[in-house]
């Protein structure tokens, strides 16, 4: 039976990096592959749109998977990914090849409060949604949470980079 689960994380950007910057390295697909320690190597596939027209990037990522505990047997997978960039941010669409689809909304929230010692703080926001089916959904839940979660800190450390 066809499932989905859906959640958000946010994080603040403190520092004086200008959103136009900070949507420019959103907008670069090597800073999102960069966070995850599984990435054997990646490269860009061909796309299906008019060079002219493209607006999404595709990869083709590969991924080191542990099947038994201590390394005892590792493999890869190759997971197509495709980065969409957005005016305020990015669409990530991965399709592992375990039945799921795992659907990401990256944003850059302009400050919205006023804040005299932080003026310029933004807010870095990750929507995920993933569907499937319901058995392997409750099985990779939990590691897709963990995943993403330690992916948006790692993207807000790279935002601060850039001040």
């Amino acid at each position: 039976m066809q499932s989905s689960r859906s959640f958000s994380f946010s994080r603040a950007v403190p520092g004086e990096v200008p959103m136009s910057k900070a949507i420019a390295c959103l907008h670069e697909p090597s800073n999102f592959i960069g966070l995850s320690p599984y990435v054997i190597s990646y490269h860009l596939a061909p796309s299906t749109e008019p060079s002219s027209t493209a607006v999404s990037k595709n990869y083709v990522i590969s991924d080191r998977v542990n099947y038994l505990p201590f390394g005892l047997w590792t493999g890869q997978i190759d997971v197509p990914v495709t980065y969409t960039n957005q005016e305020d941010g990015v669409e990530v669409v991965k399709k592992p090849p375990v039945g799921i689809t795992v659907l990401e909304r990256w944003t850059l929230q302009p400050p919205t409060i006023s804040n005299p010692q932080h003026p310029n703080v933004a807010e870095l926001v990750l929507r995920a949604e993933l569907h499937g089916n319901s058995v392997t959904l409750c099985m990779v839940e939990g590691i897709m949470k963990k995943s993403l979660e330690s992916y948006i800190d790692g993207m807000v450390k790279v935002l601060q980079a850039l001040e």
